[in-house]
């Protein structure tokens, strides 16, 4: 998605299936242990993205505000998140191969939120 050439936030959350997006990212600690933030500044705006950590290293869920409309209301950014199921690995790189998303994270409206469920069997990466 694109306005005025700038790579919304909608695009922010699925940076958890593409791993060497978060190069660009500069890092923050959270008040929990297994959170950290990532930030991306793009021009004037700046996307930050929760991410919850297993002990293992492994990704267990993604949180953000994110621009959209769900449910018709208004256009804003509202919470949204992703729980992460299980991990794979393909060509040297771990991603997501089983998760769920949806809008209301974190609020009593999560569980209306859901809307999309994945399970990747396959993925190839071309590095430049």
């Amino acid at each position: 998605y694109r306005v005025t050439g700038l790579v919304e936030a909608v695009a922010a959350g699925e940076t958890v299936l593409v791993p060497t997006a978060f190069r660009s990212a500069t890092w923050q600690p959270c008040a929990e242990p297994d959170r950290v933030r990532a930030t991306w500044t793009i021009g004037e705006f700046e996307i930050q993205v929760q991410l919850h950590v297993g002990p293992g290293g492994e990704l267990r869920a993604v949180s953000m505000l994110r621009w959209g409309n769900p449910g018709g209301v208004p256009f804003g950014a509202y919470p949204f998140g992703v729980v992460v199921e299980q991990e794979g690995s393909f060509g040297g790189l771990s991603i997501p191969t089983r998760f769920r998303a949806g809008w209301w994270w974190g609020t009593d409206r999560q569980g209306d939120g859901e809307f999309f469920r994945a399970h990747i069997t396959a993925a190839r990466f071309s590095m430049p």
